[in-house]
């Protein structure tokens, strides 16, 4: 049951990532505004960010690349990572419990768009 659920939500969140992820406008090139509810990049230390923000903070689907090359594909609410947001929580990655919670969060920020 969990792997098949498990499979499902990636099967979810690699459609979404694929079909919304350009969705919103392009955040405006000065880096001296906020950038709400836009598209855009942001390159720091060797790190790349990619993804949709929010008030200025990462917020919706997006993509983190570390400068060592590593990738983190996801979604952000109001600038945290929404695995870490669940596992703050207290839940187990791998659990059916860490999978719904993930699953609610990404309700909720794509029913606030």
């Amino acid at each position: 049951m969990m792997q098949s659920s498990l499979r499902i939500f990636s099967g979810i969140l690699a459609l979404s990532l694929s079909s919304s992820l350009y969705a919103l406008p392009d955040c405006p090139s000065d880096i001296s505004v906020t950038w709400h509810n836009c598209f855009g990049t942001f390159a720091v230390d060797g790190s790349k960010y990619v993804r949709e923000w929010k008030e200025g903070l990462h917020h919706g689907q997006g993509t983190y690349t570390y400068a060592d090359g590593r990738v983190a594909r996801g979604y952000y609410m109001n600038g945290e990572y929404v695995p870490f947001i669940c596992q703050g929580m207290g839940l187990t990655k791998g659990t059916e419990a860490f999978g719904q919670c993930v699953l609610k969060l990404i309700d909720e920020i794509t029913r606030d768009d």
